[in-house]
């Protein structure tokens, strides 16, 4: 089992790891996700772009590869998402439970940080000045979402009302994010 991430969050640091799995294991890591979590009930509904509600829970979940139709996702997209979540901590920002899908906006982050990663190793000329100008700087700032996540939840936590900076920096990422969509390089298939 590899996690190739390393972050430091309200439980302390967590160091990338690299792990042997024994097969009897297997088990306990393949469980699906627990019943009735309205957080995890969201992720689980929209991981593959569409609402699935209603979300069928059971002992375990498989994921078939290739051979599925690809469809639009419905709802919002791209940085209209981005602005709903920003919408999202200006509303309920006040609220504990408002923070309770930090955990997928750092995935968001670490999807960021792969693609510019993987767009970087590509030998694209128009590609690398993508990279450089707008996917390289997306990345790191959206790696800054979840320290201020954490900011906010701390604050919460000790009775202070939490800066308005998680609204504002989404509102920031929505905007780059419609920057990098319109300058990818036209001639190039989506990455």
């Amino acid at each position: 089992m590899l996690d190739p991430f390393a972050c430091r969050n309200e439980l302390g640091r967590q160091e990338a790891s690299l792990e042997e799995i024994e097969p009897d294991a297997l088990e306990d890591l393949a469980l699906a996700h627990p019943a009735g979590d309205p957080v995890v009930t969201l992720r689980e509904a929209f991981a593959l772009g569409g609402d699935a509600r209603p979300v069928e829970s059971g002992r375990y979940q498989w994921l078939v590869a290739g051979g599925t139709d690809q469809y639009a996702p419905e709802g919002a997209a791209g940085p209209d998402a981005v602005l709903s979540l920003a919408h999202h901590f200006r509303e309920r920002g006040r609220d504990a439970a408002a923070y309770r899908q930090a955990d997928d906006i750092w995935s968001v982050a670490r999807h960021r940080a792969y693609l510019a990663q993987h767009a970087a190793a590509e030998s694209d000329a128009a590609l690398a000045s993508w990279v450089e100008a707008h996917a390289q700087p997306l990345a790191k700032r959206w790696s800054h979402m979840a320290p201020l996540l954490m900011q906010a939840t701390l604050a919460l936590e000790a009775g202070r009302e939490p800066r308005d900076s998680v609204a504002q920096t989404l509102e920031e990422l929505a905007d780059r994010e419609a920057a990098a969509a319109a300058a990818f390089p036209g001639s190039l298939e989506r990455i």
